[in-house]
């Protein structure tokens, strides 16, 4: 993975948030035993609270843009981006591994994810 550092990170997020495709979004949270729970960012205050999570100010979103995936560093609290990453081919390819375990369906992944084939011949 690249840092992007000559860049302005929440305007860059702010363009990928409009102009890129979401692959993923975590943000990281705790419940009152100490377990990691990852949730998509669009996880309500009720929700968390009905699950006695304690949700992170930081969180990752993953981006296609331009032939490009990139990974956002976001300040929850005011969704501002903190720092850019670009993946490269080892950690694309990696992804693309961890997203199809995730959905158990290598034609449902291609189809979700069509950006994939970019990077990925379907097996």
């Amino acid at each position: 993975m690249k840092q992007l550092d000559n860049i302005n990170a929440n305007k860059f997020y702010s363009t990928l948030v409009i102009e890129g495709d979401l692959i993923q979004e975590n943000a990281v949270g705790k419940t009152k035993d100490g377990v990691t729970v990852y949730y998509d960012f669009d996880v309500t205050e009720q929700e968390l609270k009905n699950e006695e999570v304690t949700l992170s100010d930081n969180a990752t979103a993953i981006y296609f843009m331009e032939d490009k995936i990139y990974e956002a560093a976001v300040y929850l609290p005011n969704n501002e981006g903190t720092g850019i990453n670009e993946y490269e081919s080892e950690d694309i390819l990696r992804l693309i591994d961890d997203l199809i375990d995730d959905i158990g369906d290598i034609d449902e992944f291609y189809e979700e994810h069509p950006w994939a084939s970019n990077f990925k011949e379907k097996e």
